[in-house]
C-alpha cells in the first residue's frame, strides 16, 4: 500500500532530523559532510574497497563481507551523530542478501552431501544476517530489521526507519543499504530485476551507506548537530506516482538526487515545482549498485550539512515502486 510518513506528526510531537551520514565504497570512507562531495569526485568502481581497515579484527571475525561494509558505514554514520547509543535502532536494506554465498553452500552439499554443510557458514545466508551482525559489532539495542525492495532497498530502510522513529518504537534509528559485489547478481538477477532504466555499461562496486534518524527531542536532548531536517517522506506501489502530494521546494537553493539516470524519474518530476532543478546522480559517479538508494540519501544529506544546497528532493524508483523523500536545512 501507499504509505506517508509526516515528519510534523510524530509519537513526541517533534519533527525527525538527521545527525550524520556515511557512504563507503570504492571512494574510500566518507563522512557526513564529505558524502556532500561525493557526485564530485571521480571515482574508479573497479578500485578495491577494504572493510578490514576500518575494523577491530577480534570483533570482527565472525562477519561476512557483507556484515563487514555495513559495520563500517553504520559506524562512521554514528560516530558524526554523536556516539553510539546501545537504544539505536538499526534497518539495513539489501535486494539480493548473499547470494553467491547461499550458492557456494549449496553447491557443496550437492556435491559432498549434507555432511558438508557448514554450520558456521549457515547464519551468515539469512537476510538479516548483516543486521544481526553489525547490531552486535556496534551494540546496538534497539530495533533491528532487515528489508529487501529491489533497487530501492535502501529507500525502503529509510522509509521504514522514520517509521519506527515517529510511532514512537525508538528515539534514533540508523537506516542503510549494503550491497557487496555478486558474480550472480551481475550475470542473473540484474538482468531479471532491472530498475526501470537499467545502467548500461555501468560496472557494479561494492557500497554501503548509512543514515541516522532520530527526533528533534533526542538530538537535543544529547546536544548533537542536526545536519538536516526530514520534511517529507512518501512512499507509492504499481504505476502511479503521488507527485500531487509532493510539498514544492521552500525559498532558497534546491536539487534533485537521483540513484541512477532514469526516465521514469523525469516523468514523475514533470509538471511538478521540482522539474527544473538541477539533477545530480550517484551511478555516473560509484557506478550501478542495488544501494545507490541508501547512497543518494546520504549525499543529500552530506550537500545540506555542508551547505551546498538548501534543500534536496531525493527520488529513488524500481519496478512497480517508488519513494520520494525532500530534506531540509535545520
Amino acid at each position: 500500500p501507499d504509505r506517508e510518513t509526516e515528519p510534523q506528526r510524530t509519537a513526541g510531537g517533534m519533527p525527525l532530523v538527521v545527525t550524520g551520514a556515511a557512504v563507503f565504497g570504492t571512494g574510500g570512507l566518507l563522512g557526513t559532510e564529505a558524502c556532500g562531495s561525493l557526485v564530485d569526485r571521480p571515482s574508479d568502481p573497479d578500485a578495491p574497497v577494504d572493510p578490514d581497515a576500518h575494523l577491530d579484527g577480534m570483533r570482527a571475525r565472525r562477519l561476512d563481507r557483507a556484515a563487514r561494509l555495513g559495520a563500517v558505514a553504520v559506524e562512521r554514520a554514528l560516530a558524526d551523530s554523536g556516539g553510539t547509543d546501545a537504544a539505536t535502532g538499526l534497518v539495513l536494506g539489501s535486494a539480493f542478501g548473499n547470494v553467491d554465498g547461499s550458492a557456494a553452500f549449496m553447491h557443496r552439499i550437492f556435491d559432498k552431501g549434507a555432511r558438508s554443510a557448514s554450520p558456521a557458514e549457515f547464519p551468515n545466508l539469512v537476510p538479516s544476517s548483516p543486521v544481526g551482525h553489525v547490531s552486535i559489532y556496534l551494540g546496538l539495542r534497539g530495533p533491528a530489521f532487515a528489508i529487501a525492495d529491489l533497487a530501492t532497498s535502501g529507500e525502503s530502510a529509510f522509509m521504514q526507519a522514520l517509521q519506527l522513529v515517529a510511532m514512537g518504537e525508538a528515539s534514533r534509528v540508523v537506516a542503510g543499504a549494503v550491497e557487496p559485489k555478486s558474480d550472480i547478481v551481475d550475470r542473473v538477477l540484474a538482468a531479471l530485476f532491472a530498475p526501470e532504466t537499467p545502467q548500461e555499461g555501468l560496472v557494479r562496486s561494492d557500497v554501503a551507506a548509512a543514515i541516522v534518524v532520530e527526533t528533534e527531542t533526542e538530538a537535543r536532548r544529547r546536544g548533537a548537530r542536526v545536519v538536516a531536517r526530514v520534511r517529507q517522506a512518501l512512499e507509492w506501489r504499481g504505476e502511479g506516482a503521488r507527485t500531487t502530494e509532493l510539498s514544492s521546494p521552500q525559498e532558497g537553493r534546491a536539487e534533485v538526487i537521483l540513484a541512477r539516470a532514469d526516465v521514469g524519474a523525469e516523468a514523475v518530476l514533470a509538471g511538478t515545482p521540482w522539474s527544473a532543478c538541477p539533477r545530480l546522480v550517484c551511478a555516473e559517479v560509484l557506478g550501478e549498485s542495488d544501494g545507490l538508494g541508501a547512497v543518494a540519501i546520504a549525499v543529500a544529506v552530506g550537500r545540506i550539512a555542508s551547505g551546498r544546497t538548501d534543500q534536496v528532493l531525493m527520488l529513488g524508483l524500481a519496478r512497480g515502486r517508488g519513494y520520494a523523500f525532500v530534506l531540509g536545512r535545520d
